[in-house]
């Protein structure tokens, strides 16, 4: 995809979102309310930090080789690491992301109002300056 490709492709996504924003409803509720998207998200940090070295150690394991696309046995591996990273980046949120999101969560406890009442009082009023 050149340039030009990637470009529709994000000002189509940029489009939706806005839609999604002015217009909430049933289309941002049917793409961004989809199960799968939602576990997708969630996951999506373990997904990226796993992806790349699942691949190649299964590539290594099973084909003894880079990890490349190329017949139909390579298909099939790289269908087994994408089911490897999944299952690994589920593992991860369950054992150790929601475990500190939770943490952090309980632990600080932002009330939006005091911290604008506080930040309010602690800034000192303009003085009045005569020119002239």
């Amino acid at each position: 995809m050149a340039t030009a490709g990637y470009s529709w492709l994000a000002f189509f996504y940029a489009n939706l979102l806005i839609l999604v924003v002015i217009k909430p409803g049933r289309v941002g509720s049917l793409i961004f309310g989809n199960r799968v998207l939602v576990w997708l998200g969630t996951v999506s940090y373990g997904v990226y930090m796993f992806h790349e070295g699942i691949r190649g150690l299964v590539f290594a394991i099973l084909q003894h080789r880079a990890a490349q696309i190329d017949d139909w046995s390579s298909l099939g591996v790289t269908i087994l690491a994408l089911l490897a990273t999944l299952s690994l980046a589920q593992l991860s949120w369950m054992v150790y992301e929601r475990p500190l999101v939770e943490y952090s969560h309980a632990r600080y406890r932002y009330q939006r109002n005091r911290v604008l009442a506080a930040s309010a009082s602690t800034v000192p009023a303009p003085k009045a300056v005569s020119i002239g």
